[in-house]
């Protein structure tokens, strides 16, 4: 705060740049050297933004999971479309190969559903004092709360369930 001094001046006589809340700046970091009375702009400084960095290589197809990706405070503008949060990634597949280092994004990855179209999926039906599990085969591939269609695999019986889980449909 004491290498910075505060100049009121009004909207008209600056850009837009120079127009910044003195208190964003006290927690920033300096990106470049600066001489003695030179105008700060939002240019000169960055704040520490948290982001999914990818810390090993992920080729297209494979899952990102804690063991290749990291939750990292970064210096620099992270793009719009960044994930901020492990939570987002829940599932997520790269959709093209990802280097250490790099920012994840939301156009980097698919997310898997929860049951998968042409695989074995387990179906519920719970009523009062009945519980039915069987195998069925999901026709369509579902994330959790769609109504997709299974086929139960004895009968040949095409039946609307909802995803519950992973691998998981339920009769309601």
């Amino acid at each position: 705060r004491s290498m910075i001094e505060e100049r009121n001046v009004s909207a008209s006589e600056t850009l837009f740049e120079q127009r910044f809340d003195l208190s964003v700046a006290l927690t920033a970091t300096i990106t470049k050297n600066l001489k003695s009375g030179s105008i700060l702009t939002k240019r000169d400084f960055v704040n520490a933004s948290k982001a999914m960095v990818i810390t090993e290589l992920i080729e297209r197809g494979n899952l990102i999971d804690a063991s290749n990706s990291e939750l990292k405070k970064i210096l620099a503008k992270i793009p719009s479309d960044a994930i901020i949060d492990r939570s987002q990634v829940q599932r997520a597949s790269a959709k093209r190969r990802l280097n250490p280092g790099e920012v994840l994004r939301f156009s980097d990855i698919a997310m898997m559903p929860h049951v998968i179209a042409n695989t074995t999926t387990t179906l519920e039906l719970n009523k009062t004092n009945f519980n039915l599990t069987m195998e069925v085969l999901a026709i369509e591939d579902g994330f959790i709360g769609d109504r997709i269609r299974v086929r139960n695999q004895e009968s040949g019986e095409i039946i609307y369930a909802t995803v519950k889980d992973v691998g998981l449909v339920e009769l309601q």
